[in-house]
């Protein structure tokens, strides 16, 4: 008679029976679990659509990536995907969340493409506009861009011999194309301003040559330094002139 042990069927539960894939990178193997990995690209659902003995089910025969993703770049990757034990978000420097971005792009991973744009957002915000735009272009996000656009044409100084080497030219015309829409907004200074120089009797200069008969209320006396515009939305202006962005 065969034994109970022999005749026991063992089966593999649905839900907490994971899976290890093993990476080769460089000359890096890394063996992380398959649940949790960045599944909404194509890239990652053909390596991982794969039956058993088929590559990255072992040491001896991992899934190679491409020679142009460093292991850094992996591990800041899988840094983001698998938060350390007892925390919801990683804390990558800005370096590894450009890591982060660019293999995002490459294998079209759109959720942690949005996780690390949202992630690193406070640490781009502290780049100066130039170097905002120069990452911007660089992994596609829409948001720096605008901000650095608008954040150069509503400056008082203009764009550096420098700067504009690295924008392009065509990027510094818009850019002043923008500057010269605001030239054009008509300016309202404040009323409280609008007197003469020290006069402190009344908000209006007209006021006081009507009613005092004050022959300096009717020249230019106004602190230019108070004009305002109030209205001139440079958001609205970027967008007329450079368009939407082709990446969000």
């Amino acid at each position: 008679m065969a034994s109970l042990s022999s005749t026991k069927t063992i089966k593999r539960d649905d839900f907490f029976y994971f899976h290890s894939l093993v990476f080769e990178v460089e000359d890096t193997l890394f063996k992380v679990p398959r649940y949790g990995l960045p599944g909404d690209g194509a890239a990652f659902d053909t390596m991982f659509a794969r039956g058993p003995g088929a590559p990255g089910s072992s040491d001896d025969d991992p899934i190679r990536l491409d020679t142009d993703v460093t292991a850094s770049e992996f591990r800041s990757m899988l840094k983001a995907t698998y938060p350390p034990p007892g925390t919801t978000v990683a804390e990558l420097t800005l370096d590894e969340w450009m890591s982060v971005l660019k293999l995002a792009k490459k294998w079209n991973l759109a959720g942690l493409r949005d996780k690390a744009v949202q992630q690193s957002d406070t640490q781009v915000q502290l780049k100066t506009p130039i170097e905002k735009i120069l990452l911007a272009r660089q992994y596609d996000v829409g948001k720096w861009l605008n901000e650095a656009y608008i954040a150069l044409s509503s400056r008082e100084e203009p764009l550096s011999v420098q700067e504009v080497e690295k924008v392009g030219w065509e990027t510094t015309a818009k850019l002043m194309m923008v500057r010269e829409k605001r030239w054009r907004t008509p300016q309202t200074p404040p009323k409280a301003t609008v007197k003469c120089t020290g006069c402190q009797s009344t908000p209006s200069c007209y006021s006081c040559h009507y009613n005092r008969g004050c022959s300096f209320a009717i020249e230019a006396v106004i602190d230019t330094s108070t004009i305002v515009s109030g209205t001139f939305n440079y958001a609205n202006a970027v967008q007329d002139v450079f368009g939407k962005p082709i990446f969000t």
